[in-house]
């Protein structure tokens, strides 16, 4: 959308441009619902979502949440990491029925990875399932140019 203002002896173009921002909320905007077995001792890399819209800034506020529990007498743990980088709170239970944790997690850019880690402690199986991102989508509409 363009608008046409003038100077004193010269049009001059405004463009409008229509810019996006996230902001943490509870509508569901990607997941990756699938049960995932936990192994190991240590961090790895479970699951992954890419932030991918258009017209976003680079200031997106996300909700992340995911859904974990433990073996019988053993405990789960999860984290939020941003490209490779731990970026959220550890998280961690020992119930054997799934416990869902959230962070609301700023900034995000288009093109970075959310990426679910876990790791267990025991000799029974953990789980993960429903890693998902939520967030209201803001409008902003500034002028940029002239």
């Amino acid at each position: 959308m363009a608008f046409v203002a003038r100077r004193r002896d010269s049009p001059v173009e405004l463009r409008q441009l229509r810019k996006y921002d996230f902001k943490p909320s509870d509508n569901l905007r990607k997941s990756d619902d699938a049960e995932v077995n936990i192994t190991g001792g240590s961090y790895y890399k479970i699951k992954t979502i890419t932030f991918d819209p258009s017209g976003v800034l680079n200031s997106a506020k996300l909700r992340i949440k995911f859904d974990i529990h433990a073996g019988s007498g053993g405990g789960a743990y999860g984290k939020i990491y941003k490209n490779g980088v731990a970026f959220g709170a550890e998280h961690s239970t020992s119930s054997t029925a799934y416990v869902t944790f959230s962070d609301d997690l700023s900034p995000w850019a288009v093109g970075d990875t959310i990426e679910l880690w876990g790791y267990w402690v025991t000799s029974a199986a953990a789980y993960v399932r429903n890693f998902r991102v939520y967030a209201d989508i803001v409008e902003m509409s500034y002028v940029a140019s002239w």
